[in-house]
């Protein structure tokens, strides 16, 4: 069972680290004339990033009560 949870742990960093350099990817190649699609982007990109981690934290607090009581 713990090395399901350490797979599941990689994948979801595996994902997030994928997800931050797609994201810059496109930051990066808006151009400077279009300042509010590049702040739209930085904002979408900051809530993703955050709802992700906060998955990741709620996931890693859990998997011990999970595993002791299902």
């Amino acid at each position: 069972m713990l090395e399901l949870v350490g797979v599941v742990v990689v994948v979801v960093v595996v994902v997030v680290v994928v997800v931050v350099v797609v994201v810059e990817w496109l930051v990066c190649r808006i151009p400077a004339s279009r300042p509010l699609l590049a702040v739209t982007a930085l904002v979408v990109c900051d809530t993703t990033l955050d709802s992700l981690e906060s998955n990741v934290g709620r996931q890693r607090g859990n998997w011990p009560r999970r595993l002791l009581w299902g």
